[in-house]
């Protein structure tokens, strides 16, 4: 039984690689995320994955107040921000 446990994570992971060309960094940001909270959010955090790429995160570690206004922008929370200065977070940090 745990053996097939494992062998339905690795081809999820598996296919998550593919997924995004073989990107290591990537696939685990987008499984780690889905490990965060309950079972029942999983898919919730690996959108915002999806939707908020690693890359992006990298580009802006330096400002922890950039990564939290991306995050919960993406996640929907920041209902003030027009889509437009979202747009130009993204611009301006290189991801556009």
């Amino acid at each position: 039984m745990a053996i097939e446990r494992i062998e339905e994570k690795c081809k999820i992971y598996s296919t998550l690689l593919s997924e995004y060309n073989g990107d290591w960094n990537q696939t685990f940001y987008t499984v780690f995320l889905g490990s965060f909270e309950m079972p029942s959010n999983t898919l919730v955090f690996e959108e915002i994955a999806k939707k908020l790429p690693y890359r992006i995160i990298q580009k802006n570690h330096e400002s922890i107040k950039s990564i939290e206004g991306l995050v919960f922008g993406v996640a929907g929370l920041l209902m003030t921000i027009s889509k437009t200065h979202i747009t130009m977070i993204y611009k301006k940090s290189g991801s556009i």
